[in-house]
Parts: C-alpha cells; structure tokens; sequence
C-alpha cells in the first residue's frame, strides 16, 4: 500500500474478509434492518456474533458508536435466544481510517467500556496495512488462523485477488480492475475492456 491510509471500503473489506478467513459468515442484509449504516456488517460463527462498522471521522465514530451499540444490542435481542452463548460473546469493532492521536484517551475509554458488549477500536493511527488490521481482529479468530492472517507481506490488493480468484475471476481481469481503480478511472469501463479483448 505504500505507506498510503487505508479507506473506509478498504478497511470494511479488508477485516471482514479477515473474519471470513477465521471461520465467520456473514449474516445477511435483510437481517440488519435496525443497523443505520452502509459501513455496518455482521458476522457470525458457532461462538461468537461482531458487528464491523466503519466511519468516515473520529469525530463521527465517537459521536455515534452509542447509538450503533444500541442498534446491535437491539438486532441480538431479536435474533438470539438469551440462552444462546452468542449473546455473551458479542463485539462491536468500530474503525475509522481517520486519525485520533490527540484523542487516545477517549479511544481507550470505548475500548475500556465493556458494558452490553465488548468493543475494538481501530483508528488511522493504528491500521496502516493489511497486518495491522489483522492484529486488530485476531482476538476475534482461532488462535490457527490468526497467525496465518498476520503474515505482513499480505496486502489489501493481495486478498482481493485470492477472493476474486476463488470465485473464478481470471488473473488478468483482477489487474486491470485494480489498475484502473488506483488510477481512479471508471471500474465498469476498464472490466468492460477486458472483457471485450
């Protein structure tokens, strides 16, 4: 990535492919009616359920993650049994591609607050590579695949060839969606020429 900040879409693909990797499905979009954004995902696996959201500022995520939490708390009430172990291994992992180095303090108090669920927060000042978003969530992955996703020569452009390469995405295809997207040039323009040679 070249020591470039992550965006919004890169961290949300980024980790949620990560927690895929661990083990996790994704719960599906109709079930998420009470989450209020389209930077918020949910994922479940036997143990554990996370609710992934991404903001575009500090000053957002700070704002705001109350009213995500409650929003999550109200989805569990209505998909969960109370006996169900899930609804004590409940996490919300806010991220912001943003920087809040003059607020740490208030970052670690959300980390801190483990009241209706726990919380990991991650922000510019920490998620600078594929590896560090790793680090964020591998409490959240088999002690196996966490060491695995860890690996730092791993990069956001690498996980979304082996992504698109399993669904059977030719190799040449993927290049010319990745170069147009870092050129900023029109994604459907570039896969429709590479389509058409």
């Amino acid at each position: 990535m070249n020591g470039e900040i992550l965006s919004e879409t890169q961290l949300l693909a980024a980790a949620g492919e990560l927690l895929k990797q661990g083990g996790y499905r994704e719960v599906s979009s109709e079930r998420l009616e009470s989450l209020k954004s389209d930077k918020a995902r949910v994922y479940e696996d036997q143990y554990a359920i996370v609710c992934l959201v991404v903001f575009p500022s500090w000053t957002e995520l700070r704002s705001r993650w109350t009213n995500v939490q409650a929003d999550f708390v109200e989805l569990l009430s209505k998909y969960l049994l109370r006996a169900d172990a899930k609804t004590w291994d409940a996490y919300l992992v806010l991220l912001t591609p943003a920087t809040a180095s003059e607020q740490w303090q208030e970052a670690q108090e959300i980390r801190q607050d483990t009241t209706r669920v726990r919380k990991l927060v991650g922000t510019g000042d920490d998620l600078r590579s594929l590896g560090d978003v790793a680090t964020l969530v591998s409490s959240l992955l088999p002690i196996g695949t966490a060491e695995a996703v860890t690996d730092k020569t791993e990069t956001i452009w690498s996980l979304v060839y082996q992504s698109l390469e399993k669904k059977g995405v030719h190799r040449d295809t993927i290049q010319s969606l990745v170069k147009s997207y870092e050129e900023q040039r029109n994604i459907m323009e570039a896969l429709k020429d590479s389509l058409n040679t």
